[in-house]
C-alpha cells in the first residue's frame, strides 16, 4: 500500500478509536451492522429505488 494511503487509513482508524473511547459513538457488532445493511437493501428493493 502506498505510504500516503496507509497514513490516511491509520489516521481514520485512530479517529474512530478516539470517538469510541470518548463516548461520541457506540460500537455495534458486525452482525448488527450486516442486519442493518440487509434491511436497507430490502427497503430499496421494495421501494424500487436504485
Amino acid at each position: 500500500m502506498e505510504p500516503n494511503v496507509q497514513t490516511a487509513w491509520t489516521n481514520e482508524a485512530k479517529r474512530r478509536r478516539d470517538e469510541i473511547h470518548n463516548g461520541f459513538v457506540q460500537p455495534i457488532s458486525g452482525e448488527e451492522a450486516l442486519a442493518g445493511v440487509q434491511r436497507l437493501l430490502e427497503l430499496i428493493k421494495t421501494n424500487g429505488m436504485n
